[in-house]
């Protein structure tokens, strides 16, 4: 059985996400209208609510008990939330200036969360849950991507 297991996977979501979010800002002052930053900015928010939902999904209810006797439950949470508020204000800004450091902040909360999962959340879940485990939901992970996928859905 091949395949990658799921922080293997998640992290190498990790790694295509923080490539867009280099690319989103060396063009981030180019952009020269609010809707159009606004649009840009909805497009990565659903990228990450998808990557997001996996993460509870398949690795935080596998680790439900675990994580809340260390207290990073509620820090992981938090985090997501915090994610979600930044790119909701984003989607509240009245002007191009205040949408663009609003945008910038949310990219590097989300790469600061990125960190926070691969140094901490990813190598206890390791610990806890075992290989076979891990690969297991990785499979999952695959399958319901091909899915999505063959379906055409987008979310």
């Amino acid at each position: 059985m091949g395949g990658m297991n799921i922080t293997e996977a998640l992290v190498a979501e990790h790694t295509v996400l923080l490539q867009l979010f280099d690319h989103v800002e060396s063009e981030l002052l180019g952009i020269a209208s609010l809707e159009s930053l606004q649009l840009l900015a909805r497009i990565i928010e659903r990228l990450l609510h998808s990557h997001g939902e996996a993460e509870e999904d398949l690795v935080l209810c596998a680790l439900d008990h675990s994580l809340e006797d260390q207290g990073r439950r509620e820090r992981f949470h938090q985090e997501h939330q915090e994610l979600d508020e930044r790119f909701k204000q984003l989607q509240t800004a009245t002007d191009l200036e205040t949408a663009r450091r609003l945008f910038y902040g949310a990219l590097q909360a989300s790469r600061k969360h990125f960190r926070f999962e691969e140094e901490s959340l990813f190598p206890f879940a390791s610990r806890v849950l075992g290989k076979d485990i891990l690969l297991e939901l990785g499979q999952f992970r695959a399958l319901a991507q091909a899915e999505i996928e063959s379906d055409g859905i987008t979310r």
